[in-house]
C-alpha cells in the first residue's frame, strides 16, 4: 500500500500521469517507506546572528500501527502511539504548555446531490505538562517522550473514489513563539491498519481457504477451491477446479474469478445520512483458450489490470467428453490498493467501509449431435445442403462466496520482526565477540 500524504507523488518512481481532479489514484507500493526527514531543529545559520526561533520536531517509533477490532462487548486491544517530542529554544524560556494532538480526517464525495463532507472522526490528546506546572528550560534542545492511546475501533487508513481518511500527530507549545504566539511542529502522518491476526495480536492475516462441492445436472459432480496463504491485497491466489465425470460431452469456454467490491458511506455528522454506490467486479484472472492455465507456476508475466482484453467470441478452450476427468489449477495475483482496498473488519467505525465476495464464472455449452457424432466423409456435401446444426446457447455456473481482504500493509516482516529494545536481550561477552570470524577466514583477534 502506498504510504505517502494523500495526493501526493512526489519522489515515486514511475508515476502514472494523473489530472488534477484524480487524486485519488496513487502509485501502489507494498515496501516500507524510508525515513521521513524533516528540518533540523537546531539553530543552524540563523542562530549565530541571534535570529532563530523555537521550534518543535515530532519523532514516531513506527508510522505504521496495527489495530485489532473485536465485536461490541467484547474486550479490546488498544494500540499505542509512541514518540517523541524535540523542542528547541534560541534562549532560556518558561514553559508551561506542551501537548501532543492526534487527528484522524475524513472526506466523503456523496453519489447524490449532497455537497462533499469533511470532519474530524478521531481525536486523542496528551498533555506533557500537569496542569500549573512551569518548567524553566536551558537555551538549546529538549526531547520529551509521549504515548497516545488509539481505539481498536478507530476508522483505519482508506483512499477510494468516494473519498478518503487520514491521520496526523501535531504538537503544540503556548507562549513561545514571536509576541508570545504559539508554535506548531509539521503534522507527522500516521497510517493505522487492522490486523486481526490468528491467535495471537502479532500473528500474520489468517490464511484463505474456500471450497465448493457439488453435482450440477450437465456438469456433474464437482470440485472447487480457491486457497492463499495470507489472502491481503496484491497477494497470490490460488484456484483448483475439478470435474470427475460429466454426464454428457461439453464445450468449455472460459474461467472467470473476480472480485466484488462494495462500498458503504456513513456520514459521522447525520446518522441518518448514508450511501451503498454500487458493487463493481474487478477481474483476477480469466482461463481461455488465449489465456491458459500456468498450473501454479509465479511467472514475470502473471500480472493483473483493471481490464483485461477478451474476444467476445473465442474459441472453446476444452472439449471435454463424457465421463471423461478434468483438472485445471492457476496461480494468480490479487490486484493492487489502487485497484482493491482491504475489507473493514467487524468492530470498525468508519464513514468509507468496505465489503468483498469472490466470485467464479465458468461459461460452457453441451455439445451438439454434428459434434458428438461427425458425419462420414461422402456425406458431408448432403448434410452441407440441410444445413448446420444450430450451436447451442452459451450456458454460465457462477458460484460466490463472503471474502476478508487484509491490507497489503499486514506483511509477514512488519508483524513477525521484534521490536527494538535499549539492552541487548541475549548480551555476548566481548571476549566472545573476538573469537567470532571475520569474512577473510581470521578472527577479530587477530
Amino acid at each position: 500500500m502506498s504510504r505517502r500524504p494523500f495526493g501526493d507523488s512526489k519522489g515515486l518512481d514511475d508515476a502514472p500521469d494523473k489530472s488534477l481532479y484524480d487524486p485519488f489514484n496513487l502509485p501502489s507500493s507494498t515496501a516500507r517507506p524510508g525515513p521521513r526527514h524533516g528540518r533540523s531543529s537546531s539553530p543552524g545559520l540563523l542562530g549565530k546572528f541571534g535570529l532563530a526561533q523555537p521550534s518543535l520536531h515530532i519523532s514516531l517509533v513506527e508510522d505504521v500501527f496495527f489495530l485489532h477490532p473485536t465485536p461490541e462487548g467484547m474486550p479490546s486491544d488498544d494500540e499505542f502511539v509512541r514518540g517523541t517530542v524535540t523542542l528547541y529554544l534560541p534562549k532560556p524560556r518558561a514553559l508551561k504548555h506542551l501537548t501532543v494532538r492526534l487527528v484522524g480526517r475524513y472526506d466523503i464525495g456523496w453519489i447524490d446531490s449532497t455537497p462533499y463532507e469533511s470532519g474530524v472522526c478521531l481525536e486523542r490528546t496528551v498533555s506533557l505538562l500537569q496542569e500549573g506546572e512551569e518548567v524553566q528550560l536551558e537555551r538549546g534542545e529538549h526531547t520529551f517522550e509521549f504515548v497516545l492511546i488509539v481505539p481498536a475501533a478507530a476508522a483505519c487508513y482508506e483512499r477510494c473514489q468516494y473519498g478518503r481518511v487520514r491521520h496526523t500527530i501535531t504538537a503544540k507549545a503556548k507562549g513561545l513563539g514571536p509576541m508570545n504566539s504559539d508554535i506548531l511542529s509539521k503534522e507527522k502522518p500516521t497510517y493505522l491498519i487492522v490486523n486481526p491476526g490468528l491467535d495471537d495480536v502479532s500473528k500474520p492475516p489468517p490464511p484463505l481457504h474456500h471450497k465448493f462441492e457439488g453435482t450440477l445436472d450437465e456438469i456433474g459432480p464437482y470440485s472447487m477451491a480457491m486457497q492463499s496463504q495470507h489472502c491481503m491485497v496484491g497477494g497470490l491466489l490460488l484456484f483448483r477446479l475439478n470435474l470427475l465425470f460429466p454426464p454428457i460431452d461439453l464445450v468449455i469456454y472460459t474461467i472467470k474469478v473476480k472480485i466484488i467490491q462494495t462500498f458503504h458511506l456513513q456520514s459521522p455528522v447525520d446518522k441518518d445520512h448514508s450511501a451503498d454506490p454500487s458493487p463493481t467486479a474487478q477481474t483476477v484472472f480469466i482461463i481461455d483458450a488465449a489465456h491458459p492455465s500456468n498450473y501454479g507456476k509465479v511467472s514475470d508475466t502473471m500480472r493483473n489490470s483493471k481490464s483485461e482484453p477478451q474476444t467476445p467470441r473465442i474459441g472453446p478452450m476444452k472439449v471435454l467428453r463424457k465421463d471423461e476427468m478434468w483438472k485445471v489449477h492457476h496461480l494468480a495475483r490479487i490486484p493492487n490498493d489502487n485497484i482493491l482496498r482491504p475489507s473493514t473488519f467487524e468492530g470498525t467505525i468508519t464513514p468509507i467501509s468496505v465489503s468483498h465476495s469472490i466470485q467464479m464464472e465458468m461459461t460452457y455449452r453441451p455439445m451438439t449431435e454434428d459434434e458428438i457424432n461427425p458425419p462420414p466423409l461422402n456425406a458431408a456435401s448432403t448434410s452441407s445442403k440441410k444445413g448446420k446444426e444450430k450451436e447451442p446457447e452459451r450456458r454460465k455456473v457462477v458460484m460466490s462466496k463472503p471474502l476478508e481482504l487484509f491490507s497489503c500493509c499486514c506483511f509477514l516482516d512488519s508483524l513477525t520482526l521484534p521490536v527494538y529494545s535499549v539492552l541487548d536481550p541475549n548480551p555476548m561477552p566481548l571476549e566472545s565477540e573476538l573469537l567470532l570470524p571475520c569474512v577473510c577466514g581470521m578472527t577479530l583477534r587477530q
